[in-house]
């Protein structure tokens, strides 16, 4: 994790799943080039500059807001012809798709051979109804729903372990910066402590992060 950013998004007030999150992007950079379409991204990122800077960012969103390129609702075909883009990015939002499938199907069939769709997606969070909130996806769910969307796993994580769930399930109560500092490196800490056979037999991660190509 890059220490300076994990102090300034803790100071600024990201909870730790979306810092965990960021790291995550950061780490698979690599992945996201050309064309990239954004899907419910908004105009505000807070991962903006994890991103390669020579891309081309397509920002999309189910309303029209400020610095959103287009208007796009992932329940329907989306507005892109086949093979039209180079990566698509699917965070903080699959849970919201009324079909998951259709919503992955999509993503490959915009996608050029050989590009690559990330998707980031949360577990031991609390409901989020923006404006809802289907489900969640376990490890083995995303398995067999990019298998059945002809995706290709390049890269399956985990965003944290069970103190970083209880940390973020108690982020409201820490009303100052610094005990949020305390309580989310305390998490990170004791995550680091779960057996590994733990962690594969018996995962409570705060989300998944993954990357499948087409």
């Amino acid at each position: 994790m890059l220490i300076g950013d994990y102090l300034r998004e803790t100071i600024s007030g990201k909870t730790l799943y979306r810092i965990l999150f960021q790291q995550e992007v950061f780490k698979a950079s690599r992945y996201i080039k050309g064309r990239v379409l954004d899907i419910g991204s908004g105009g505000n990122l807070t991962y903006a500059k994890y991103l390669p800077k020579e891309i081309v960012h397509i920002r999309t969103d189910y309303v029209q807001k400020e610095g959103v390129s287009q208007v796009l609702n992932f329940n329907e075909r989306f507005p892109y012809e086949d093979s039209s883009v180079d990566t698509v990015l699917l965070f903080h939002n699959l849970y919201i798709a009324e079909k998951t499938n259709h919503v992955l199907v999509e993503c490959r069939r915009v996608l050029k051979d050989g590009g690559c769709v990330l998707i980031s997606n949360p577990f031991g969070v609390n409901c989020m109804p923006e404006p809802r909130d289907f489900g969640r996806l376990t490890k083995e769910g995303f398995e067999k729903a990019l298998e059945e969307s002809n995706l290709k796993i390049e890269l399956l994580e985990q965003i944290g372990d069970r103190f970083s769930v209880c940390a973020y399930a108690l982020n409201a109560f820490f009303l100052i910066w610094p005990v949020k500092l305390i309580f989310n490196s305390l998490a990170l800490l004791l995550d680091t402590l779960i057996p590994s056979g733990m962690k594969r037999k018996q995962p409570f991660p705060l989300g998944y992060f993954i990357v499948a190509k087409k």
